[in-house]
């Protein structure tokens, strides 16, 4: 992920109660404080945020939408 993007979308998630790390690949793990075993994978591929399941969240560019999506996807929102 672009290290802009990457920031914006931490602050964005962290903003909504998530909990956040990078990990070594780029991409973002996300997870719920509340449930800990309620977590996601959030990394960019070709201009998309995707998930590692490959769902695509949105594109870049467009963190409030991404960070909307994985917080319903976590529960947190």
């Amino acid at each position: 992920m672009e290290a802009n993007h990457s920031a914006n979308l931490t602050e964005l998630l962290k903003a909504r109660g998530l909990l956040v790390t990078n990990r070594d690949d780029g991409s973002l793990n996300v997870r719920n404080p509340l449930h800990p075993h309620v977590r996601e994978a959030v990394g960019a591929v070709n201009g998309s945020y995707l998930t590692d399941d490959g769902y695509e969240l949105s594109e870049q560019g467009d963190e409030p939408a991404t960070a909307d999506r994985v917080a319903f996807l976590a529960r947190a929102a």
